[in-house]
This record gives structure tokens, C-alpha cells and sequence, in this order.
């Protein structure tokens, strides 16, 4: 079972974000023997809050929304999963199917999906082995789409809610103060649960599990797996995954969801149980042939990763192929034609940044010069390019990488930043701008989001930090954090979401020193 501590540690930010974003001292705070939250946290304040939102891009230009609830309403929800895990535990893994059943696993999140990527693939394998079709079925827009009232339905069963409504026993249900904390914690929205938190995957997984639980039952035998919400099933006849379709979307729609038509198909087996441009990448070999015969190598490993993505367009071919990497020691003879590769990749498919990032972590901490001039054109580009359009993961990414490299943000990133209302992109701006690499004067409109209002708002993570460290003043000249008892007990217990000094992310080398045509563990 996850300890409060644990959530608030490891399952509240989205691990897209930079290692420079923390929840650390929020926790110990939380959760200290000063009173925390159960003095400061658990009531006061306004009733609800909005989601700070992250424009986080995936391969292809698609776009998804992070979430970052305001931390008071998420302590108190932490504080409620933590007293039901129990309950919750047990009504998440009733699916079948499900391969992303929520467990404690002590990894680096506090609630893991019960099987990872690596044992998918034996899933399917196994699982294609059992029949004539394919069919491959997706939720659509699963997380913005579900209906905080259906968690109690999922839970207990849409008749006993029914029923202790016509009661007037309803919040004597303890789901029901479920559906009220994840209300409270988007502006009483009814619609939607933020992605990102872990939390949100053990709600997702409570309501998909009574879904799933139907399926069986109307169609016993059915057999098929399910990772988050994407649905494989495999048949001897075709009319039977007709029938698979129609009874799920029918179950699907009492919990006010519904299939992406888009993402339906019919398949006949054989057909291919991972892409082939992830063999084509995971076995290509690198040989042990000198500097210029890696050369040769990489420059025919980029090409064919190039050719790849044009073929398998909105597919994470980039990122897959930037990672594959840390099973090759690169020569220090080839590390600057292999940081133009990693300029092309990144200015082509900005969602590879976090994947370029670690390339250029690890091999400054080997010691090799970073082509400068090479990367502020870079960065710089994908900035004024990105951000302008509401894309914040780029910018934010592309910050992160120019703080390491310690390149000042010219007068056109700051203004770019100042017209934004990312709340991350503004505080990695912000603070590099106030530790010297930047002018503080260029952020002008970003005072607007220090006003005490914000701290409930959307723009909760700026306004709280911003104030903390005295990068940004309200207007009204009001202090912030004074005017809500929960926030300032969090300034007096010195609790920072942001530490611009945080050390990169280094990846692990899994065969450093010499050359493997496999890609190593995870990939």
C-alpha cells in the first residue's frame, strides 16, 4: 500500500516534467510531524481549484494535456486513496483483461501499472495464438472524458447508487466523497480526471475493471488484454468482434464513454505483435569497426530511423531510435556529427527533447565539449517555432537543455515566455532569468499571475512559486501567499515545487565500451 508520503512524492507531478520539478518538500511538509495536513491541509480555503494544464506533444505532432492539480485539493484526495486503498485496490482489479492494474511496486512512482511494456509483447504473442482476428479496439480521449458521478457506479454498481440517492443515503457511500475530491480538484467539473497523477490511473482502472467485468459476462470465453485503454481481442469469426464491438460500446455508454471509431479494426492474424520499425531499430548493429566504421554505422542508423518515420508517420520512431543509443559508446571522434543527428531529430520531432537531453547529459559528464553555437540555434528555433502555438512541452524541454549548457535566453525567448501562460515553461524561464542567464526586466505580463486569486487558479504552480522566491510581484502589491493560510504555512515550512539546480537525468549505459546490435533491457 502506498504511504501518503509516497503519493505526494512520487505520484503527484507527471514524469514527463523536468527533474527540476519536485514534490519533495511539499510531502515532508504535508506530512511532517508539524500538524501538515491534517492541521493545515485538510480544511479551509476555498472548496475547489483548477488544474494547472501542461501542453505536453507525442510523436506526430499529437498533442496531450498534463495535469497538475492544485496541492491542497490533491493532499486531500491522497489523504482519502490512502485511507481506502483497500477498497479501491480490490475494485481495480477485477478486469480479466487489464494489464495496468494499479500496484505498490517501489519503483520511482508511487502506483505502477501492474505489467510494463517488455511483458505487452508476450501478451500478445500469447494471445494471438488463440484465434482467427484481430481486434484492436482504443477509448476515446479516456482520461478528459470520464464522468467523475460514474466512479461511484463503478464501485459499488449504478443500482446501489440509484438507490441510495431515492434514500437520501448517498453520502453516507464513501465513493461518493471520492467523486467529490476529484470534483473539487478541477473547479467542480464533473468531466474529466487530470492525466498524469498517479491517482488518476487507479480511478481510471476502477471504472474500466467494472467494464471489463460486464464484457466477461456477456461474452464469457472472450479472451483479450487491455494496457490503460486500449483493448486487443482475439476471435475465430469475424461476426464475433462485431459483436465484441457493439456490446462494449453499449457497456461504454452507461459509464458515458465511447470507442474511437478511428482506432477500430478488424484484423486478420497473422500480423505483426510489435511495429517493424521496432525490430528494424532494436537489431540494427553497430560494429566494432573503428571511428570510421561507427560513423558509417550511425549515419546508416539514422537513415533508416529517418525513412522509418516517414513511413510510420505519429509513431515515436525518433524517440525510440535517440534511446536505443545508450547501448552505444559513441567515439569522441564522431560525437559532433552525432550532435548534428541530435539537432536534426530534435528540430524535426521536437518530442524526442527529453531523449536528446539525456545523449547530451551523459556525454558532458564523459567530458566532451558541447557544440554550443550548434544548440542555441537549435533550441532557440524550436522555441520561437512552438511556443507562440500553445506548444509548451518543446519550450520547456528546450529551456531545460539551454540551462545546462548555460546559454543565456536572448531578448526573443523572453518575450516568447512572457506571452505564454505554460505555468512550467514561465518558471524555467524565470528562474534562469533571476540565476543569470537572462534579463528578469524582459517578463512583464507574468507579474499579472502573481495575484493571490491565482492560487487556486490555473496558474497555481507560478503564482505559489513565483511569490516564494521573489521573481515575480503582484500588481496589487498584496502578498500572495499571506492571504491563504494554506500556502503560507507551505512558504513557512520553505516548500519549493522548483529547483533550478536539480541534476539532469543520466541514462543508464547498458553496453558502454563496446557496440551490441540488441537495444538492452526496456527498450
Amino acid at each position: 500500500m502506498p504511504t501518503l508520503n509516497q503519493l505526494l512524492t512520487n505520484g503527484f507531478f507527471p514524469q514527463e516534467l523536468p527533474p527540476v520539478f519536485s514534490t519533495s518538500s511539499f510531502a515532508s511538509a504535508a506530512t511532517g510531524s508539524n500538524g501538515g495536513l491534517v492541521e493545515h491541509m485538510s480544511t479551509g480555503g476555498p472548496n475547489k481549484a483548477e488544474t494547472c494544464v501542461h501542453n505536453m506533444v507525442r510523436s506526430g505532432g499529437l498533442r496531450r494535456h498534463l495535469g497538475i492539480p492544485n496541492p491542497i485539493h490533491y493532499s486531500r484526495l491522497s489523504w482519502f486513496v490512502v485511507q481506502n486503498w483497500t477498497a479501491l485496490q480490490q475494485s481495480s482489479q477485477r478486469s480479466p483483461f487489464s494489464l495496468t492494474q494499479p500496484v505498490d511496486t517501489g519503483t520511482n512512482r508511487a502506483i505502477s501499472a501492474s505489467h510494463g511494456f517488455s511483458e505487452r509483447t508476450i501478451r500478445r504473442a500469447e494471445l494471438r495464438s488463440s484465434g482467427r482476428f484481430l481486434l484492436h479496439l482504443d477509448i476515446n480521449r479516456y482520461y478528459p472524458s470520464i464522468y467523475t458521478h460514474s466512479v461511484p457506479w463503478a464501485i459499488h454498481g449504478k443500482d446501489v447508487v440509484k438507490h441510495a440517492m431515492a434514500e437520501g443515503s448517498l453520502n453516507a457511500l464513501w465513493s461518493n466523497r471520492l467523486d467529490a475530491h476529484l470534483r473539487n480538484m478541477n473547479d467542480q467539473q464533473t468531466v474529466g480526471i487530470p492525466i498524469g497523477p498517479d491517482t488518476s490511473l487507479l480511478i481510471a482502472e476502477c471504472i474500466l475493471a467494472a467494464v471489463d467485468e460486464e464484457l466477461i459476462t456477456t461474452i464469457p470465453n472472450l479472451r483479450g488484454i487491455r494496457f490503460i485503454d486500449d483493448y486487443e481481442f482475439v476471435v475465430n469469426l469475424r461476426s464475433e468482434a462485431e459483436l465484441v464491438i457493439s456490446t462494449l460500446q453499449f457497456i461504454l455508454s452507461k459509464y458515458e464513454l465511447a470507442l474511437n471509431p478511428t482506432k477500430t479494426q478488424i484484423i486478420e492474424l497473422p500480423h505483426p505483435i510489435e511495429p517493424l520499425w521496432t525490430s528494424r531499430l532494436r537489431t540494427f548493429v553497430f560494429r566494432d569497426a573503428g571511428t570510421l566504421g561507427q560513423r558509417n554505422d550511425l549515419t546508416a542508423y539514422f537513415d533508416t530511423a529517418f525513412t522509418l518515420a516517414r513511413e510510420a508517420l505519429g509513431e515515436p520512431v525518433i524517440n525510440y531510435a535517440i534511446s536505443r543509443l545508450n547501448a552505444v559508446a559513441i567515439e569522441e571522434d564522431n560525437w559532433q556529427i552525432f550532435q548534428y543527428m541530435l539537432s536534426q531529430c530534435a528540430r524535426s520531432e521536437p518530442a524526442c527533447l527529453p531523449q536528446v537531453c539525456d545523449q547530451i547529459s551523459y556525454y558532458r559528464s564523459s567530458g566532451l565539449l558541447v557544440d554550443t553555437p550548434l544548440w542555441i540555434n537549435c533550441l532557440e528555433h524550436i522555441i520561437l517555432e512552438r511556443l507562440p502555438l500553445g506548444q509548451a512541452s518543446e519550450a520547456l524541454w528546450a529551456l531545460w537543455i539551454m540551462k545546462q549548457l548555460d546559454i543565456t535566453l536572448s531578448e526573443a525567448v523572453g518575450t516568447a515566455v512572457d506571452r505564454c501562460e505554460d505555468a512550467p515553461v514561465a518558471l524555467m524561464a524565470l528562474s534562469m532569468a533571476n540565476n543569470g542567464l537572462g534579463n528578469p526586466a524582459t517578463f512583464t505580463r507574468l507579474h499579472s499571475f502573481a495575484e493571490p486569486s491565482e492560487l487556486f487558479g490555473q496558474h497555481w504552480l507560478l503564482c505559489y512559486e513565483a511569490n516564494m522566491q521573489e521573481w515575480l510581484n503582484p500588481p496589487s502589491g498584496v502578498d500572495a501567499l499571506g492571504v491563504h493560510p494554506q500556502f503560507d504555512f507551505l512558504r513557512n515550512q520553505n516548500v519549493s515545487f522548483f529547483n533550478i539546480n536539480a541534476l539532469p537525468n543520466i541514462p543508464t549505459r547498458h553496453t558502454l565500451g563496446s557496440f551490441s546490435g540488441g537495444a538492452g533491457g526496456g527498450y
